[in-house]
């Protein structure tokens, strides 16, 4: 199988896994009322679309490609601009928050990203940007939910809030970072190798 094949196909799957769990969190949060894990289940849309973008991209022409390029970076960036929206209102607004539903946002934080990292982890040296950019939104959506999982235990256990406005702050930086870089790489010439070739080879 051609190595843009085999990335369109895990490219698909991660999409409909991501939209499988995006659903049956907000099932879970209108189940128990929970507001928070619902608006958690609907920022799942930035990464869906990405993928989605990222997987229908290929083959269709240099400028096709560019654009999707340019779309998948302005995706980073509005999902960056959301987090720090968020993080602004709860610096404003404090909300509480129980155990209950903390556990079970982090669970489905974890889970979807933790899906898209372990497939995307073969194609992270690959020289395309798009490929690129999906690696970069599942790795640093999985760090961001590894430390804020950590710090949501810590902070009840505390009641601490600021470790985890850190992270937050945090997330949104790498959010802009993965975006900068997209956005970057959709002005450079594409190279005349394949783009899958350095990750299918490493």
């Amino acid at each position: 199988m051609q190595p843009c094949e085999t990335y369109r196909r895990w490219i698909w799957f991660i999409a409909a896994g991501v939209l499988v769990i995006a659903l049956v969190q907000a099932a879970c949060a209108q189940a128990i009322g929970a507001q928070e894990v619902l608006k958690d289940a609907r920022g799942f849309g930035w990464d869906i679309a990405l993928y989605v973008i990222a997987a229908l991209r290929f083959g269709r022409g240099t400028w096709a490609e560019r654009i999707s390029t340019l779309l998948v970076g302005a995706l980073l960036a509005g999902s960056g601009i959301e987090a720090l929206t968020d993080l602004w209102t709860r610096l404003g607004r404090p909300e509480d928050t129980s155990a209950t539903e903390t556990l079970l946002s982090d669970a489905f934080a974890l889970a979807a990203p933790g899906l898209a990292a372990a497939v995307l982890f073969r194609f992270r040296r690959a020289a395309d940007p798009l490929v690129t950019a999906s690696w970069l939104n599942a790795r640093n959506d999985l760090l961001t939910a590894v430390l804020t999982s950590a710090c949501d235990l810590t902070g009840h256990a505390t009641s601490l809030r600021w470790p985890g406005y850190a992270l937050d702050l945090i997330g949104v930086i790498l959010s802009f970072q993965a975006a900068a870089i997209v956005l970057r790489s959709a002005f450079v010439e594409p190279d005349e190798r394949s783009p899958l070739a350095v990750a299918e080879g490493s």
